[in-house]
């Protein structure tokens, strides 16, 4: 499997592929059909062409589009193009305060796609996105919709969207709903499929990963490695303490923006209670670039270096940056969760400080 920063790539191309002719997969805007999404799509692509990926400028002007996009979406209900408008903003949008209403849409009009096999793409995409109205949204359409393929997909988000909300809430209930769903899923949809494989393939890791040393509540395995600084870790040796465990790397966006909040978070908290450690995944030619950030920016933490793909990722079932696991001081796995958190690591971890554990 793939190791990512974001999830979504893929769904570039299999839209591209839906979106031009066949035996074609290109992103040329001229060979677009002359749709209201088309035209639309290719305004923003005029305008997007001079700014950098990953530019204040790109970021504003996508903010500005998503809006227009919904918008669009929100003038063609019976029809196609609202889906459209929608994986655009899956792929390329921020969707902001316009996510609840988003999901909304999707819930109210997912019964009137044409094309069935683009939105049975579209559902699993929507795993990773936090909105209090997908769920329901995801539910409905597995039980209502008449096409057995959506059916399948819309149960399988529901349930991986079920096991990742569980785990990000340590919510040990939540990880029980989130296995009777994919002992559903695999009951009866194991054959339905989207570009990520059949739901068999996708929903037997994830009741395996419930079931296995890294559910919540069991005892973290052991991390051995070299630090950064040249120096050993051993997990095992900071039992006691609060431990906060990344899989980062230096090239992916989310684990640098989450930097500052993890270096307030390590400043706030008492040292001899809790730690953070991260296990950094870059190539060993890159690590003297990791150093020299880390010393521009005063990033002071340990460091165990894995590489890409390397065994501890591995062992970890680590498929997304960043990756975060917070262990209480048995070094039980208390929360899991991937991608930017903000604030919320703070306030998994502070609450864990004040509950009895053994002395360091």
């Amino acid at each position: 499997m793939f190791r990512i920063c974001n999830s979504l790539w893929c769904l570039v191309v299999v839209w591209n592929c839906l979106q031009t002719a066949p035996n074609v997969c290109a992103d040329d805007a001229a060979k677009r059909p002359v749709t209201p999404y088309g035209e639309l799509y290719n305004k923003w692509k005029v305008e997007k062409e001079p700014l950098k990926r990953g530019s204040d400028g790109l970021r504003n002007l996508n903010r500005r589009y998503t809006h227009e996009f919904f918008e669009l979406a929100k003038k063609h209900p019976d029809d196609d193009v609202w889906l459209d408008c929608l994986i655009w903003i899956g792929v390329e949008g921020q969707p902001g305060e316009d996510l609840d209403g988003m999901m909304t849409f999707v819930q109210k009009h997912a019964g009137q796609v044409k094309n069935r096999i683009q939105l049975q793409l579209f559902l699993p995409e929507l795993i990773p996105i936090q909105s209090e109205t997908l769920n329901p949204a995801l539910s409905e359409i597995a039980e209502k919709h008449l096409d057995k393929g959506v059916r399948g997909v819309a149960l399988y988000a529901l349930a991986a969207r079920t096991m990742q909300d569980a785990e990000r809430q340590g919510s040990v209930e939540g990880c029980e709903a989130a296995k009777a769903l994919l002992k559903r899923v695999i009951a009866e949809y194991p054959e339905v499929s989207s570009y990520r494989g059949t739901n068999l393939e996708n929903a037997e890791p994830r009741l395996k990963h419930l079931d296995g040393p890294l559910a919540l509540g069991k005892v973290a395995p052991e991390v051995q490695g070299k630090l950064l600084n040249g120096g050993e870790f051993q997990l095992s040796s900071l039992r006691g303490k609060v431990v906060v465990l990344v899989f980062s790397a230096s090239w992916c966006g989310p684990c640098v923006k989450m930097h500052p909040i993890e270096k307030a978070l390590i400043e706030k908290l008492p040292q001899s209670q809790f730690q953070f450690v991260e296990v950094n995944v870059d190539a060993p030619d890159d690590l003297t670039e990791v150093q020299k950030t880390m010393k521009e920016e005063g990033l002071a933490w340990d460091v165990v270096t894995d590489g890409p793909e390397g065994p501890l990722t591995v062992a970890w079932d680590v498929t997304a940056y960043p990756t975060f696991y917070v262990l209480d001081q048995q070094l039980r796995i208390r929360h899991h969760s991937t991608g930017f958190l903000g604030e919320k690591l703070g306030q998994w971890v502070e609450p864990i400080l004040k509950e009895a554990g053994p002395k360091p």
